[in-house]
Parts: C-alpha cells; sequence; structure tokens
C-alpha cells in the first residue's frame, strides 16, 4: 500500500451481490456535508439556490446553517434571525435542498455557544463570585458586603449566599445570616488576631454569543437550569411552532461558556443528589489553595464536615458530579426531547463541558466531535506548514469520546467537525484534508461535517465572502474544481462505514472520578493559538471551580493518565477499544438482566444471558461502589474484566466512613490466585477478573487476539455486518507497504474495495 487506503470486506459466502452494489446510490448522509455559514443571513433565494447547485454537483450530501456576524457594506440585505423572512428562507432553502436529495441542518442559535436576545440576566449562565475582607478582632467590618463588580451588581439574579468568618486558627463561623439587606456585617468577636471574611456571591459570566448574527446577539445560556433553556426555546417554538420546517437535525455547538459553574439553585441540588450540605468552608479550600494554612481540622466543631484537603478533593468531586448531572439532565436530554418534538433529530458537541462526556454524547442522536488545526503524518510530501501548528493537535482519542457515545446507544451516526482551522484560507491542499478525514473515520466517526464553506453571492468578487476559521470550500475556491475527487472517496468510505455496527472488542471504563477529585484541574479553558491578528475567545484565566474537559486542555485532563496511555498502546497493538461510562456500565448490567428476565418469561436457558464483552479498567485511585458491584456483576454474567490496579478509595463525602467499609469488604471478598509475575486471576460466576499490571497480559491471558496487521504500520477500524465484517486499512507511514496480510477474523472469501478508485475484486 503505498499510502493507498482500501477497505476489505470479508464475506462468509460467495455471493458478492452487496458489496458490488453498495456504492452505486449512496444517501445524503453517505456524503460528506459542510457547515454553511450565512452571514449576517443576508441571504437570497436565487443566491441559496446557485450554491446548492454548486454544493450537489460537486458531491455534498448537505448542509448545516450557521448564522454569523454579517459581511460589512451589506448592512441593509441583513435578514433577521428567526423572524418571518428568516423562517420563509429557511423553509425556501429545505425545500430546495430536498428537490436535490440534500439535507439541512440548523444550529439552534447564532454564531457560538448558545444563546440570544431572549435570554435574561436570570437565565444567563452563572458562576460563583468570592470576595474577601479582614477584620480585625473586637471591630466591626467597615466595608458592606455588597458585590464590587460594577457592570452586574444591580443585575437581576444577583444575590449573596454564603459568609464565612475565618480566624488564625482556620476557625470558621457561618455569619451569613449577620449580614443585613444593605451588606451591613454586624458581627464582630472578642477574639485577638485577624479574622478573614469569606463572600460568596451568586453572579453572572456576562459572556454574549460570540461571532452572532443579527437578531442572536445576547447572553449565554446558563446550562445547568432546564428553566432556562425551556425559556431560551420558547422563542423557536414561537416560530417554528410544532414543525421542523424540514430541518433533519438541529445542532449545537461546543461548550464554551467560560467560568460558569454555578446555577441559582445549585445548593438545593447538591443536598438532594449528594444527601448532605455543600460545606462552603471546603469550597473556599477548593477555590483557593492558600487556604490550607487557614481551614484546618480546628474549624467550627459544629460542622458536620471535618476541613481538610481530603474532604476538600471529596465534597470537589461530588459538585463536579453534580454539575455533570445538570447539564445531562437539564440541557442534553431537554434538548433532544424538544428536538424531537419538532419531528427532528438532534446534533450535540459535548467536548469542553464540565461533565461526563461519554454519558452527554450518548444522549444525543448524533454526537459530534470536531478537529482543530494539523495533525502530523509520515507521508512522504506531506507539507505542513509550522504556522499551522497549534498548542494541541488533533487527538485520535478524544474523537472517540463521541463515537463511544454512540456505539453505547447503537446510534447509526458520529459526526465531526473536521478541519477545524487545518491551515489559513486558500492554503489548504486536499492531499492534506484526506489523511486528516481518515484519521477521523479511525476512531468511529463515519458522518463528516467540512468546516465550512461561507455563503457568498454569486457575483461577490474574489475571494468572496470569508469566514475566518475555515478551510472555505467554495466556488471560489481553486481547489473547487477537484473536490468532487475527495467527496467521492468519503462518500464511499462512510457508505461502507455506516453500514452494521462497531466491532470493538474492548470496553474501557474512563475513571472521571480521579479527574472529579483532582484539586489542580481548577483551571480556565486554556488560550487558543490563534494567527496574527485574532482574538483569542479565552477570557483572563482566575482560580475557580470548573472542570471543562476541552479538546484545548486535553495536555492536562486526558494526556496524563494510565487510561490514556494504555488506550494508545493497545490500539497500535492493534486492540479495538470503545470508552464506557460508571453509568454506561450499569446499563450493561441492566440489559443482562433484562435478557435473562426475557428468556424466564419464554421458559428457555441459555448459558450467556448478555452479549459478552471484555472490560478493561485502566489504574484508578477512585471508584463508587456501585460501579464496583456491577464489574463484579458483569464477570458474573460470564465477561471478562481486566484490572491494571484494584481502586483504592470511593469518591464524594456522603457516609464516606461507612462507604468506605463497604467498598473494602467488597475488594477483600475477591480472591486471587497469582498466575505468573504481575498477573492473578479471580474467577467469578460464568466469568472472571483478571488483574494484571500489564493490561496487554491481561488481555492476551483472556484470549484476545490482536490484529498483528498494525506491526507493519497499518492503522484499521471494523464494522460488523449481517453476513461479515468490514476492515478500513489505512496507511499513514513513510513507507510503502507490500506483505501478505493477515487477519484475525475467519471468513470464507475476502473481497477488496478500493474506495479511491471504486474498483473492487477478490483477494487472494
Amino acid at each position: 500500500m503505498k499510502n493507498t487506503f482500501l477497505l476489505l470486506f470479508l464475506i462468509f459466502t460467495t455471493n458478492l451481490s452487496q458489496s458490488q452494489t453498495i456504492w452505486d446510490k449512496p444517501n445524503n448522509v453517505a456524503k460528506p456535508w459542510t457547515r454553511w455559514w450565512w452571514m449576517g443571513s443576508a441571504v437570497t433565494e436565487k443566491s441559496i439556490k446557485s450554491q446548492l447547485d454548486a454544493f450537489q454537483k460537486a458531491g455534498f450530501g448537505g448542509v448545516q446553517i450557521v448564522p454569523i456576524y454579517g459581511a460589512k457594506g451589506f448592512e441593509s440585505q441583513y435578514i433577521p434571525y428567526l423572524s418571518p423572512k428568516w423562517m420563509q428562507i429557511l423553509d425556501f432553502t429545505t425545500h430546495y435542498a430536498e428537490s436535490l436529495k440534500m439535507g439541512v441542518d440548523m444550529a439552534v442559535g447564532t454564531g457560538w455557544p448558545i444563546g440570544g436576545p431572549q435570554v435574561t440576566t436570570e437565565d444567563a449562565a452563572t458562576n460563583l463570585t468570592v470576595q474577601y475582607y479582614s477584620i480585625e478582632s473586637g471591630e466591626y467590618l467597615k466595608e458592606k458586603i455588597v458585590l464590587n463588580d460594577p457592570k452586574q451588581k444591580d443585575l437581576k439574579g444577583i444575590f449573596l449566599i454564603s459568609v464565612l468568618a475565618i480566624d488564625r486558627n482556620g476557625k470558621a463561623i457561618d455569619v451569613t445570616d449577620k449580614v443585613t439587606s444593605n451588606g451591613t456585617l454586624n458581627w464582630k468577636t472578642d477574639l485577638t488576631g485577624k479574622w478573614q471574611i469569606v463572600a460568596f456571591f451568586n453572579t453572572k459570566t456576562l459572556q454574549k454569543v460570540k461571532r452572532a448574527a443579527p437578531g442572536g446577539e445576547g447572553y449565554t445560556l446558563d446550562h445547568f437550569s432546564s428553566t432556562s433553556l425551556k425559556n431560551y426555546f420558547h422563542t423557536f417554538d414561537t416560530a417554528f411552532g410544532s414543525s421542523a420546517h424540514g430541518v433533519h437535525s438541529f445542532f449545537n455547538d461546543s461548550y464554551e461558556v467560560y467560568n460558569a459553574d454555578w446555577t441559582p439553585n445549585f445548593l438545593e441540588e447538591f443536598k438532594k443528589r449528594r444527601g448532605y450540605n455543600l460545606s462552603f468552608e471546603l469550597l473556599a479550600l477548593s477555590l483557593e489553595p492558600s487556604f490550607s494554612n487557614l481551614l484546618s481540622a480546628k474549624s467550627n466543631k459544629k460542622s458536620s464536615i471535618p476541613t481538610s484537603k481530603d474532604n476538600s478533593s471529596k465534597q470537589l468531586s461530588d459538585y463536579r458530579q453534580t454539575m455533570s448531572e445538570l447539564i445531562l439532565e437539564n440541557f442534553t436530554k431537554d434538548f433532544t426531547n424538544w428536538s424531537h418534538s419538532k419531528g427532528a433529530m438532534n446534533t450535540n458537541q459535548a467536548h469542553g463541558s464540565p461533565g461526563n462526556l461519554l454519558d452527554l454524547y450518548a444522549a444525543v442522536d448524533i454526537p459530534e466531535c470536531e478537529t482543530f488545526g494539523s495533525s502530523h503524518f509520515d507521508i512522504k510530501g506531506l507539507r505542513r506548514d509550522s504556522a499551522d501548528i497549534r498548542n494541541v493537535d488533533p487527538d485520535p482519542v478524544m474523537m472517540k469520546f463521541a463515537s463511544s457515545g454512540a456505539h453505547s446507544k447503537n446510534k447509526p451516526l458520529t459526526s465531526c467537525e473536521t478541519l477545524t482551522w487545518l491551515t489559513e484560507h486558500f492554503k489548504t491542499s486536499l492531499s492534506q484534508c484526506k489523511p486528516e478525514v481518515e484519521q477521523v473515520f479511525l476512531t468511529g466517526v463515519n458522518h463528516i461535517f467540512y468546516h465550512g464553506s461561507t455563503y457568498s453571492p454569486p457575483d461577490a468578487p474574489f475571494p468572496g465572502w470569508l469566514f475566518y476559521a475555515s478551510v472555505n470550500f467554495v466556488p471560489h475556491n481553486s481547489l473547487w474544481s477537484h473536490l468532487n475527487g475527495l467527496n467521492e472517496y468519503i462518500t464511499r468510505c462512510q457508505t461502507i462505514l455506516q453500514a452494521g455496527e462497531s466491532d470493538n472488542e474492548i470496553k474501557a471504563y474512563w475513571p472521571i472520578y480521579d479527574a472529579w477529585n483532582n484539586q489542580e484541574l481548577n483551571y480556565e479553558q486554556a488560550s487558543i493559538s490563534l494567527p496574527k491578528n485574532q482574538v483569542a475567545d479565552t477570557a483572563k484565566a482566575k482560580p475557580h471551580i470548573d472542570l471543562s474537559l476541552a479538546i484545548h486542555s486535553i495536555d492536562k485532563w486526558l494526556h496524563p493518565t494510565p487510561f490514556y496511555k494504555n488506550v494508545v498502546d493497545l490500539q497500535k497493538k492493534g486492540f479495538s477499544i470503545d470508552f464506557v461510562s460508571d453509568k454506561m456500565i450499569s446499563d450493561l448490567v441492566d440489559s443482562c438482566q433484562m435478557t435473562a428476565d426475557s428468556l424466564k418469561v419464554l421458559n428457555k436457558l441459555s448459558t450467556n444471558n448478555c452479549q459478552l464483552t471484555t472490560i478493561l479498567i485502566s489504574e484508578c485511585h477512585f471508584m463508587p461502589i456501585s460501579t464496583l458491584k456491577n464489574i463484579i456483576k458483569l464477570a458474573e454474567n460470564g465477561n471478562t474484566v481486566v484490572i491494571q490496579s484494584l481502586p483504592k478509595d470511593v469518591p464524594g463525602l456522603f457516609k464516606l466512613e461507612e462507604q468506605r467499609d463497604t467498598f473494602k469488604k467488597i475488594i477483600s471478598s475477591l480472591k486471587f490466585e497469582k498466575i505468573k509475575n504481575s498477573l492473578s486471576l479471580c474467577l467469578i460466576g460464568k466469568g472472571k477478573i483478571i488483574l494484571s499490571s500489564n493490561v496487554q497480559s491481561g488481555l492476551e491471558y483472556a484470549q484476545l487476539r490482536r490484529e498483528t496487521l498494525t506491526d507493519v504500520g497499518l492503522k484499521f477500524i471494523r464494522r460488523k455486518v449481517a453476513d461479515g465484517k468490514y476492515y478500513y486499512l489505512v496507511n499513514h507511514t513513510a513507507n510503502d507497504i507490500d506483505t501478505i496480510i493477515n487477519i484475525e477474523t475467519p471468513s470464507s472469501s475476502v473481497e477488496i474495495l478500493n474506495p479511491q478508485t471504486g474498483e473492487t475484486g477478490l483477494a487472494q
């Protein structure tokens, strides 16, 4: 393979009719789509028709409308977002696209992140602001405890939450009820020494929609409030009624809401979900590590939770878990339900969210990841300009969070915002695009969206209207006449990659609680490397309690983990992996139980009550008791569990000592027999638990057969279909590969399909 890319179709009969016809008439979802920037929504039916015709002829299957700021000099042509005229032009677009057998997706907002004029300050993104004061013993605080920020102290939705007084020995007293309505603190102490007063306010980030279109300007939404989302969608309900107006899927861009780490009813939700009141003493310790000398075990004896660094980390984990649950339930699931109420699907980019990405991706119809910047490939002759290198390259492991979410719920599609900031305008070559797309396919993505194409009137002089962060696949671009070749290749690949279901044999547990317990991850979303004269989107960093799992900061929260190292190493060795969360492991157990119950009703017996799999547990410190029990249940039902090392502790503070006792008893109940150095075995029920510091040795002991084709440098991904399997093979090395390739799937015949040329034929 001289850097060519083949699909292998393995079949168990000699009937080749399926493979011979699968590329004949691809549907529009198999073709690549593009994000379609509507600048100022200054669009006309004539120009829309012209550009859709061009897209269709070039091999596009659909468009994703995202209105943004307008082109200068055309202000009189701007159409306000969701106005009657805007909806009229949307109807024309979807109807005409349908006549071309194309699809239309649409963002639920302009620019990003989600927000707009309908977002009041009460519904706007919220954070926790902390202010510090000093007071001498025997004195009253001279300053009033009021919000210092002049931009928002008089806004609705701003209020004082809690006030602590802390002495030099770390004794903390709650003096919230001593603060009057005008901010006066009616409290003093006769103890000697200086006291620290810490005040917590419910405040607003004041972030507004970036790159907003006319009619879409306004505050960013509070993603943790179901009321805020309901109020936001009321404007869409008015415009759309009960119909999707031909929209295939409603789209929400990545979570880029900076400093949003609170919601007005957070204290009530925390108590309901975690079983105890949030301690502001521990919260202060999380926010400001220098408080470790102030907040000690000598704190107020009335507190139900001793103040310590360990307890602070555990409450921090509880805080982050609560935020994760709120964004899942109050935003992601509600967004899905709202889209379904219109008769459409939804597409969501979960990355960047302060939540469990796997669960967030799994809760939508089409999980979407993104690439940002350019990757290094060893392909001979491939150029990569140093100016195009970002602080973090596109990472295939990061993309697998989206596909894993889709696979966990058998969703047919995983999409990807592709080629974002690959190069500057008009520098991009198709030879750079192709391996980037292939790398995305190898992660389980099968629905490509180019980023993107700017709407531009046909008579606009060169270079037409431009959006700054786009490869700009439009007729004005000199590569346009050649783009059909790349699109045909992608279409053939996606036709195969959308068939059947994923064939990854390992489910790797993502230990989110290790990240949630890590106080060192109280960071801002990392600054983004932008070209000269571009303004960064990231707000100035300050300490806060958020954990936004952004693609630009994976070097902090993902790369250093044993989980990441194992995934990278095992894939290089030829193992296929999906990721699973605690909830997904619970769902696997429930699926086994449902299957067993169904068999009992039918009076049937089965040795295996569920689809067997291999669970991989990389080294982690924290694991909930419920997850530990579920892992044991999966083994009892016949599954194989490979654990790198046994977890050490439970997360969270609720009934901590009781939880720890139960945890230790469960761990001690697992009786391991040493098989060889660094590998022990626990037979349990119909399955087994393998304890091995070398996870590859554990997997090999479990008799998982890796694909040895990776030894020569090939990359692959597999799909299962009714009568066989597809292998998608890629050579991204600097070497030509001319050798016999062994594959681990038994078959009576193998057919080679070349998606670059469309040729097919039987292999030797």
